[in-house]
This record gives C-alpha cells, structure tokens and sequence, in this order.
C-alpha cells in the first residue's frame, strides 16, 4: 500500500505533463490498485474487530484499535471502503459503551474537574456514531456537568472573596483603622502571615 501511495505522490509532478485523458486514465489505474490493496486489508481488519465483544468491560480494546486504523490508514481516508470500515468501528463503540452506560452517566456526575470531564469526554464520547441518540445523551450529560463545576468554581470564588471581606470587617474592629489604600500582596511567599503581621505594623 505505502509503495502504490508513494508511487502515486511522487508522480504527482509528470501528471502536469500529461494529456488530460492520460492523467484520467493514469490515476484511475493507481486508484483501482489502491482499492483492490484496501479491500484485503479492511477484511483484516473486521476479522480484527469481530474479535471484539459487544459486551466489552472499558473500551480501552475498540480505543487502541480505532487509534491505530486512523493512524495506518490516514492516507487513504477519502476511500469509501475505508469510511465504511470505520463506520463499522464507530459502531462498535457504540455497541460497547451502550452496555456502560448506566456506570459511565454515574461516573459524569462524579466528576470533580472540567479535566475529569474532558477525559471523559474523550475515551467515551470521541469515535461514537455521529448524531446516535447516546452519543447526543451523553454530550449533554457531560456539558450539564461542565456547567455545573463552572457554577461550583464561581460560588467558591463568591464565598472566598466574601470570607476575605469579613476578616478584614473582623480585623479593622478589631485594630479601629484601615491601612489605607496600599495593599501588600503576599500571594506564594514564604511565611506571608509573617510579612503581613509586619506591613500592619505589629512588631
């Protein structure tokens, strides 16, 4: 296969200096060779899949082999033969992560961090038959908790910035005056309290 592609790159060139019947003829030709190559090999590769149960326990099987045929075969993508192997590959998953989901919506709502989301997202989600019902279900299953990790972030934020204000009510009843307007940012220093303790004047 790498032999007829490399051949057919490399005679890109000469094409230009062929009638356009030859250059039609030419590529037909290599095309032909090329799907005759591609039909042995997209057999491999659903004898491959067939050893694959529907009833998977992870997809980490139907993941490294869909990584490995996107990456053998990128040259020859545009190829109905490949499209369909692939096809069949996506539908695979499909199958697989069907039999996971109740634990997989489970873990969605487990999730702690836009990152565990993603990740997710990307085992899962990535190579499901476009616009299957469960892929289009677990796609808002995973942005609703997207949305909701983003509202957490932002209530924590509130709630910090709200906690900072009562220290400093606390801490001006306290010493009954204000430092002014200059601040000293002790943000990842070393002993901070320290340094701050000094800059209010306790010495």
């Amino acid at each position: 296969m790498e032999k007829v592609l490399d051949f057919k790159s490399k005679s890109a060139a000469l094409f230009v200096k062929l009638g356009k019947a030859q250059q039609d003829k030419l590529l037909s030709q290599l095309n032909s060779k090329i799907e005759d190559i591609l039909a042995v090999l997209m057999q491999k590769q659903i004898t491959e899949l067939n050893s694959i149960s529907s009833s998977a326990s992870d997809v980490s099987e139907i993941n490294a082999l869909l990584a490995e045929f996107k990456h053998d075969y990128r040259r020859v993508m545009e190829f109905d033969t490949v499209q369909s192997t692939l096809n069949t590959l996506q539908t695979k998953k499909t199958e697989i992560v069907s039999q996971l989901l109740p634990n997989l919506t489970a873990a969605i709502a487990k999730t702690k961090s836009q990152q565990e989301t993603s990740g997710l997202y990307q085992r899962f989600v990535t190579d499901l038959v476009p616009d299957s019902p469960i892929r289009n279900q677990l796609e808002v299953k995973i942005e609703q908790q997207r949305q909701f990790l983003l509202n957490e972030e932002a209530r924590l934020a509130q709630e910090n910035s709200l906690l900072k204000q009562q220290e400093r009510l606390a801490y001006l009843a306290i010493e009954g005056k204000d430092e002014g307007e200059m601040r000293l940012n002790t943000e990842n220093m070393y002993y901070a309290e320290f340094f701050d303790y000094l800059y209010r004047g306790h010495i």
